[in-house]
């Protein structure tokens, strides 16, 4: 991945284990540091603030990350900000299909990959099916030679 990539994961994947934050507005460690993983919740709208923060790109006068709401997204369109949501959806769905194409670098190298991930998976339940079955037919085999030892017992030669 490039450094954006990496810039654009590393606070989502901080994020991670975080359950959801019922009580926001309320201050959180990730407010001083975007980068804290001290805060044991995290709730929509802060997530996309600590996002941005990481990216060095909110305003100077920008609420802390746990005082964010909806609305406050809203008011930066006022400031010179652009909802990019209709293009991203557009690019979003030309990538898609871009990687989809038979010609793609995308359908040549990772799907494949992808299919022989899926064949070992089957393949690895099928033989834990097995694995069950001789379990069972094992299991089968020792009563029958527990009940052989027995009639041998009661009835010797």
């Amino acid at each position: 991945m490039d450094d954006t990539a990496i810039s654009l994961v590393r606070p989502l994947y901080r994020q991670l284990r975080k359950t959801y934050n019922w009580f926001f507005q309320l201050p959180q460690s990730s407010d001083s540091d975007p980068q804290s993983e001290e805060a044991r919740a995290v709730f929509c709208t802060e997530l996309c603030v600590l996002l941005l923060h990481s990216l060095n790109v909110t305003p100077a006068n920008w609420l802390p990350a746990s005082g964010v709401l909806p609305v406050d997204f809203e008011a930066l369109l006022n400031h010179g900000w652009s909802d990019v949501t209709e293009s991203w959806i557009n690019e979003i769905g030309s990538l898609s299909r871009a990687l989809a194409s038979p010609g793609s670098e995308h359908a040549r190298l990772v799907m494949p990959r992808e299919q022989t991930a899926e064949l070992w998976i089957k393949e690895t339940e099928g033989w834990a099916a097995v694995s069950e079955q001789v379990k069972s037919l094992d299991h089968v085999a020792q009563q029958l030679d527990d009940l052989l030892s027995r009639v041998k017992h009661r009835f010797p030669e």
